[in-house]
């Protein structure tokens, strides 16, 4: 089985604003985490990819250092920001509001694809539902590492919830997740 890795333009791009939004806690993460892990995070170019044996130690690190629901809400209000101006992200979601216009369903629609692109053999992301006023996305064929390691999924639903406000839509965002068949379902509902 392939290792995962994460695009690096992602992970820097998160760290900025971090440095910003709440200054000294990347600092205080990147001096617990393994050497190793914080020379490849440091280290990184936007073009790059990170494996999961590096980006794992962070994205734990940031969970444990201000909580699952500051991280939620961090990722969230970073997600909701970056849309626009990640360099893949931007012309992907220019693109579609031009074709379709600022709808939740356009949104909803580009969010797998964009997922796919930004964490590669991790899962595969499939949107299943949506309707009015909710969606479902399932992540299939959960990497091993990333079931280990479950402080990402705190991430994942700060990223969809600031998906949600991206949109200018209040929402709520449930998560379950079944290790035996290695899926996890978001469940995102909007008013």
């Amino acid at each position: 089985m392939p290792v995962p890795h994460v695009r690096a333009r992602s992970v820097l791009d998160f760290t900025a604003y971090l440095r910003k939004a709440r200054p000294g806690v990347v600092e205080g993460i990147l001096d617990r985490v393994p050497a190793e892990c914080r020379r490849v995070l440091n280290d990184a170019l936007p073009t790059s990819w990170i494996s999961i044996e590096h980006s794992r130690h962070w994205v734990a690190g940031f969970v444990r250092a201000v909580g699952a629901p500051e991280a939620r809400e961090l990722t969230a209000e970073f997600t909701q920001q970056w849309v626009l101006r990640s360099p893949f992200l931007k012309s992907l979601a220019e693109t579609m509001i031009r074709l379709k216009g600022i709808s939740p369903e356009t949104v909803i629609r580009v969010l797998p694809r964009a997922l796919d692109a930004t964490y590669r053999d991790f899962f595969k992301a499939r949107l299943v539902e949506l309707h009015p006023g909710r969606a479902i996305i399932a992540l299939e064929e959960l990497a091993p590492e990333l079931l280990d390691t479950p402080e990402y999924f705190v991430l994942f639903s700060g990223g969809m919830e600031g998906t949600l406000r991206f949109m200018r839509r209040p929402g709520q965002v449930e998560l379950t997740v079944d290790h035996r068949r290695r899926v996890a379902r978001y469940s995102l509902s909007w008013t």
